[in-house]
C-alpha cells in the first residue's frame, strides 16, 4: 500500500507542474475563447486520472520519480530526484545528515511513515466517499 502511495504522490506531483502551466498559459490567454481554457484544464484532469506517464528527454517536468524508495546505492531508506540539481543536492544533502554511515538506523523508518501517511490518505478516501454518498 505504501508503494501505491508513493506512486500516486509522484504522480500529484507532476500533474501540478501542468497545473502551473495551465495558469501560466490562461494569463497569457486572456483573450481566448472560453473553451480553450476548458480543454486546458481537461488536461489537467486527465493527468490526475491516468496512472501513466511519458517520458522524453524533451519533457517540462524535470522527472516523473521525485521521491524514490529504498536506493540501494546511497544506503539512505529515500532520496529526492526533482530533476533540478541545486535543489536535489540540498535535499539530500540534509536527509544525508540524518543517515551517516556506521550509524545503525532503523531499517523500516521511512516505511513506517510512508504505511502512516498511506492508512490516512484511505480514510481519507473513504470519509470523502461517504460524504459525497450520504449528502447525495
Amino acid at each position: 500500500m505504501a508503494n501505491i502511495f508513493i506512486d500516486l504522490f509522484n504522480m500529484s506531483i507532476t500533474a501540478n507542474y501542468l497545473v502551473l502551466a495551465v495558469v501560466v498559459a490562461r494569463l497569457l490567454l486572456k483573450k481566448a475563447p472560453k473553451w480553450i481554457s476548458c480543454l486546458l484544464w481537461a488536461l489537467v484532469g486527465i493527468r490526475l486520472i491516468c496512472p501513466f506517464s511519458f517520458e522524453s528527454s524533451l519533457s517540462l517536468v524535470p522527472s516523473s520519480q521525485t521521491i524514490s524508495v529504498n536506493n540501494s546505492s546511497t544506503g539512505r531508506p529515500f532520496t529526492v530526484q526533482s530533476g533540478v540539481p541545486v535543489v536535489d543536492s540540498n535535499i539530500n544533502e540534509i536527509l544525508g545528515d540524518k543517515y551517516y554511515e556506521g550509524v545503525s538506523v532503523p531499517a523500516n523508518t521511512f516505511s513506517n511513515v510512508t504505511e502512516i501517511l498511506s492508512v490516512i490518505w484511505i480514510i481519507g478516501i473513504l470519509a470523502i466517499l461517504l460524504y459525497g454518498l450520504i449528502l447525495t
